[in-house]
């Protein structure tokens, strides 16, 4: 073994642990590709999840809210309904003591009317009758004397 050929072998040799260390950290570098990809995919899949999740605890939360604001408005309504009732009630109450009122006025007023006018017939009644009297004394005392009774 010449020192050339050493050289050669270990130039050689050199050469090829090079190479088989190009090979190695391209090797690696594909498998960090191929994990970065993963990883890449996997946060992807992470994110579409969280994001699923999100979207649906939003709509749960968005449905609570208007479930929420559905028995509020329910309940304001049985409220007013309510409140109405009680007015309507209460008005309906003063209404029916303030007719009966009036009739009561209107039928002591018909009454009064009523006696005032059986009065008003009856002096009448007694003026005629009075005045019948006085004519008819006034003609039986022309017919008798003649003179002024």
């Amino acid at each position: 073994a010449s020192p050339a050929a050493a050289t050669l072998a270990a130039a050689a040799e050199a050469t090829m642990a090079a190479r088989v260390e190009e090979a190695v950290a391209l090797v690696r570098s594909e498998e960090r590709d191929r994990s970065a990809a993963a990883v890449s995919t996997a946060v992807s899949s992470a994110v579409s999840r969280a994001e699923s999740q999100a979207a649906a605890r939003l709509r749960g939360a968005t449905e609570d809210v208007r479930a929420e604001a559905l028995a509020k408005a329910e309940a304001e309504t049985r409220l007013l309904e309510a409140e109405w009732a009680a007015r309507h009630a209460a008005v309906s109450t003063c209404l029916t003591r303030s007719i009966s009122e009036l009739e009561c006025r209107l039928r002591a007023h018909g009454e009064s009317v009523q006696r005032a006018t059986q009065l008003t017939k009856a002096r009448a009644a007694q003026m005629l009758a009075q005045k019948d009297a006085e004519l008819l004394a006034a003609r039986r005392g022309m017919a008798g004397g003649g003179g002024p009774p």
